[in-house]
């Protein structure tokens, strides 16, 4: 237990380093210069909730695997026999997936806050002679420290209840607590020690989640106590900065921007070939589980988007029309509980229950466990929309209206109908992308996309980077769609 504790510690916090090494400088340039790119850089801080995790390592596979891009091209120019980056199905190779895949949280956190506060002590310190290293590590990094906790616990998280990368990029005897709940349900283990397992692992990242509602407490009070008294204005980059800009616009570029980029490029070249085919292609569209595995994903995350409404409602209203501090503390620490428990401890708690019941797992299974876990996220879609209604509307509603029915139809939905619509694509694009529970539930006879993909991904690589890459753009326009409602609500 602790070999298995200590290595999922320690493949999270590396990953976070790696994160926070990509993160700070991308937030500094994004806030405080102006260059070309800085709309495209700042875009990526959507990636990580756009894109599934699966595809996050197909991603990688195909830029640093044995026969992926940087390989290809590095043995086409030395006219090497054997592939010289090795490093990707290791300790190393999961922290570098993880870190760049995470990094845009960081750099999303730390710009906003970057951009709040106010340059005036900085512009003293400059004036007194002080050089820009100095400034940013004696008066700038103090007080964007706890942006940077506030970004870096999430990705945290994420790192801490990664599956479907570690089971895609494992090291053959290391397991994470994730990984371990999933094996021993597969090799029916007794329930004991699963729920040993799942308690530990929920007990630590409830911990971490009780940091994280902290630094977020206090990134706010930072915001608040910023005192901006003219609008912020970015610069150019300087020539000293330039040499460290292009670096850092190469790392990404290559550790993020091509494997990406690279997935679309396989799924039109296999291990042999020498010219660009839609052979994997027509192998996905012509294949016998391709429809029903689209239907049914269709189906379930429709299903599952509507069931996280339900709740994510009702708390953003609770939360917002409730006049007592402590009542509204506690609606809003109940949607963080979620958060602390992972999808295959979920997945697996389920399956011991059903296995002592007349009751088999099906996709209504699998649509309660998702909303379960996902209606946090338009929770904080649809309470940040709930957020900005006037408390004189609240107060008059609550004179004049004769019921809280009738003031959540004629007030409360048309202030947050827009989050609500966003909520509501958001959470079916996470359960169209969501590959781990259904691998973890097994349904009988039942295939999704995600799975589809995972399959294909064992047998035929190119023909999973086709699939991946439908599944994808279906992630990314319905996510987009949800954030564009959200900005406008």
């Amino acid at each position: 237990m602790f070999k298995i504790i200590l290595f999922t510690f320690e493949q999270s916090l590396a990953s976070v380093f790696i994160a926070l090494l990509a993160g700070i400088p991308g937030a500094y340039f994004i806030s405080r210069k102006n260059f070309l790119a800085r709309k495209l850089l700042l875009s990526l801080s959507s990636i990580p909730l756009c894109i599934p995790a699966l595809i996050a390592a197909l991603g990688y596979i195909s830029a640093f695997g044995l026969s992926g891009f940087y390989n290809k091209l590095l043995m086409n120019i030395f006219s090497l026999k054997e592939a010289p980056l090795k490093f990707l199905y290791s300790f190393m190779g999961i922290c570098i997936t993880q870190g760049f895949y995470n990094f845009p949280i960081i750099m999303k956190s730390t710009a906003d806050l970057l951009s709040a506060l106010d340059k005036s002590p900085e512009e003293s310190a400059a004036l007194l002679g002080a050089g820009q290293v100095r400034i940013f590590f004696t008066i700038t990094l103090p007080r964007i420290i706890p942006a940077i906790i506030a970004g870096a616990v999430p990705v945290f998280i994420f790192c801490y209840f990664s599956f479907m990368i570690i089971l895609m990029l494992g090291i053959p005897g290391t397991s994470t607590l994730e990984t371990e709940i999933f094996f021993a349900a597969r090799t029916h283990q007794p329930f004991s020690k699963v729920l040993l397992l799942c308690s530990v692992e929920t007990l630590l990242a409830m911990a971490m989640i009780f940091i994280w509602t902290l630094t977020e407490k206090k990134g706010e009070i930072n915001r608040e106590n910023a005192f901006i008294s003219r609008p912020l204005t970015r610069s150019r980059i300087t020539k000293a900065e330039l040499p460290f800009f292009t670096i850092y616009i190469v790392i990404i570029f290559l550790f993020f921007i091509i494997p990406f980029l690279s997935i679309p490029l396989n799924s039109l070249t296999g291990p042999n070939d020498k010219s660009l085919s839609l052979k994997y292609w027509s192998f996905v569209f012509n294949s016998r589980s391709f429809i029903p595995s689209l239907v049914n994903s269709i189906i379930q995350a429709g299903i599952t988007a509507f069931l996280c409404l339900i709740p994510a409602i009702f708390f953003a209203f609770l939360t917002r029309t409730i006049t007592s501090y402590q009542l509204q503390y506690v609606f809003k620490i109940i949607p963080l509980i979620p958060m602390a428990i992972s999808s295959v401890a979920t997945s697996v708690v389920i399956l011991y229950i059903l296995a002592k019941s007349p009751y088999q797992t099906s996709m209504l299974t699998l649509c309660f466990a998702q909303s379960f876990l996902y209606w946090p996220f338009a929770y904080k879609q649809i309470y940040s929309s709930a957020a900005k209604i006037p408390d004189e509307v609240i107060y008059s509603a609550r004179l004049l209206s004769p019921g809280r029915l009738q003031f959540i139809r004629e007030i409360f939905i048309p202030y947050t109908h827009r989050s609500i619509r966003g909520a509501f694509l958001f959470t079916f694009a996470i359960s169209i992308g969501d590959a781990s529970i259904p691998l973890v539930l097994a349904i009988p006879e039942y295939t999704s996309l995600s799975i589809f993909t995972y399959r294909l991904f064992g047998y035929r690589f190119p023909a999973a980077c086709a699939s991946s890459v439908l599944l994808g753009t279906i992630c990314i326009l319905l996510s987009l769609i949800a954030l564009r409602e959200e900005k406008e609500s």
